[in-house]
C-alpha cells in the first residue's frame, strides 16, 4: 500500500516511530525492573551478611 500524498507518508513514518518508541520504552523498563530486582537482592544478600558477621562478633 502505498500512501498518495505526503501527508500521509507523515502519518504512517509517524505511526511506525510510536510504535518503535513504545516497544524502546517496554524494553527499558524490563532491564530497569531487573536491575531493580538484583539491587532488591543484593541489598537483602548484604544484610543477611552484617547479621551474621555481628552475630559472630558477639559469640566472641
Amino acid at each position: 500500500m502505498t500512501p498518495s500524498s505526503g501527508g500521509d507518508r507523515v502519518a504512517v513514518e509517524l505511526a511506525e516511530m510510536r510504535g518503535e518508541i513504545r516497544t524502546g520504552f517496554a524494553e527499558l523498563n524490563g532491564r530497569l525492573d531487573l536491575a531493580l530486582q538484583r539491587t532488591a537482592a543484593t541489598e537483602s544478600d548484604i544484610d543477611a551478611l552484617q547479621n551474621r558477621v555481628a552475630a559472630l562478633e558477639r559469640g566472641r
